[in-house]
């Protein structure tokens, strides 16, 4: 019986210790993107607290701009199931629709965890809701620009969800890198790889 008090106790103590050192949510309200060359889809630039701070959606997932890193292009161009062409240009579409939609004022839930990549100054991952209360990530996944994918830590299950079912209406409908355009292009590039063999 004493061992099982201490057990209990000890495991008590321990989930406390972790839920005590779980970094809270930071809500910065009326953040700003600052325009610049190094905007895509998923991941930009922000005044927030009167400094240049970078941000990257928590689980959302933009196609590549350019080519830089040509495995996450492949990698990709196989998920969407379509050409390496579509995916840049997803990619730039992905860029601009973000602009557009953080052209008003609006606010960033981070908890400050290093979204690493290749700035030259550190990035953090970071919910968005933009000035009509609706999320940046799950509109780039409804408009078929991005998909469900990348960091899930730290985000709530229910939010995971409603971002793994709008990316399947979003398969469902055809819309953006889904559509049946991209997927016919992905055939026809297949088909003509297969005859190069």
């Amino acid at each position: 019986m004493k061992l099982r008090s201490v057990i209990v106790f000890g495991g008590l103590f321990l989930f406390g210790s972790c839920a005590l050192q779980a970094e809270p949510w930071e809500t910065i309200s009326d953040c700003r993107l600052i325009e610049n060359r190094y905007l895509d889809g998923d991941s930009f630039h922000v005044q927030a607290k009167n400094q240049d701070q970078v941000f990257r959606l928590y689980a959302v997932d933009a196609p590549e701009t350019d080519d830089k890193f040509p495995e996450r292009v492949n990698e990709q161009k196989k998920y969407f199931s379509t050409t390496k062409k579509a995916i840049l240009a997803g990619g730039q579409e992905a860029a601009e629709f973000t602009r557009k939609l953080l052209q008003d004022p609006f606010t960033v839930e981070t908890k400050w965890v290093d979204a690493k990549g290749n700035s030259q100054q550190p990035r953090f991952f970071a919910k968005v809701t933009l000035a009509d209360g609706s999320d940046l990530g799950m509109r780039l996944i409804e408009a078929g620009l991005a998909r469900s994918y990348g960091m899930r830590e730290d985000v709530l299950l229910s939010y995971l969800n409603h971002l793994d079912k709008a990316q399947t209406a979003a398969q469902e409908s055809g819309i953006g890198l889904w559509s049946a355009k991209a997927k016919r292009a992905a055939t026809k590039a297949a088909k003509k790889s297969d005859a190069a063999n």
